[in-house]
């Protein structure tokens, strides 16, 4: 069985990170994908336009069945850490990984 992850920012969601997910629930299936937007407790920046629900929004909109989890900006292993917890049962949609 083949998992799709994919990582980014969407700021703003383009067609690009559109078709590269289109391609993922393609190849793995929408139950089997799960998509991680970062910087979800970064506040507006020039890095960050837009806030995570507008985002995660954006996604959603358009591949509705899709799982989608905030990460925030943070040390790396506390982020390996929460992943280990949530990719065992993918059904983790919409938590934010904290």
């Amino acid at each position: 069985m083949k998992y799709g992850i994919f990582v980014g920012r969407v700021c703003p969601l383009h067609l690009g990170h559109q078709k590269i997910i289109q391609k993922m629930i393609d190849d793995c299936g929408v139950d089997n994908c799960l998509m991680l937007i970062g910087s979800s407790n970064a506040p507006l920046s020039w890095r960050v336009l837009f806030p995570y629900m507008r985002r995660r929004n954006w996604v959603k909109r358009i591949f509705k069945q899709l799982k989608v989890i905030g990460i925030p900006d943070c040390v790396p292993r506390a982020v390996r850490i929460r992943l280990r917890e949530v990719l065992p049962s993918i059904d983790a949609e919409d938590r934010r990984i904290r």
